[in-house]
């Protein structure tokens, strides 16, 4: 008695060539319009400031990420919503000098 095997095609990549990228400001629209309950409820009971710090920061895309987020619960939703960025830690030399000098002020480890 033999047996077979199947044959698993291997796909490409999840965004293929032909493809346009996904529209990440519309995303983030979306996920912050699905949250503008919460958001108004934290900022009625206290001022909503988000403290971040980062470990293995790269360019801080999340830094980014949540500015945006910021200015989408501001304009859209009237939440005044602020992100201090207080640390970023980076071993890279690059990635360290690339995160110096487009977060001024922010201490780098």
């Amino acid at each position: 008695m033999s047996s077979t095997k199947k044959r698993v095609k291997k796909t490409g990549p999840v965004f293929a060539a032909d493809r346009a990228p996904p529209d990440v400001e519309a995303i983030l629209h979306t996920q912050v319009d699905k949250m503008a309950p919460l958001l108004r409820d934290a900022a009625a009971c206290n001022e909503l400031t988000l403290r971040v710090a980062t470990a293995c920061s790269g360019t801080e895309s999340p830094i980014v990420a949540l500015q945006l987020a910021a200015e989408r619960a501001a304009s859209a939703h009237g939440v005044a919503m602020a992100v201090a960025h207080v640390q970023s830690c980076e071993i890279t030399p690059f990635k360290s000098a690339f995160l110096r000098r487009n977060f001024p002020g922010v201490p780098v480890f």
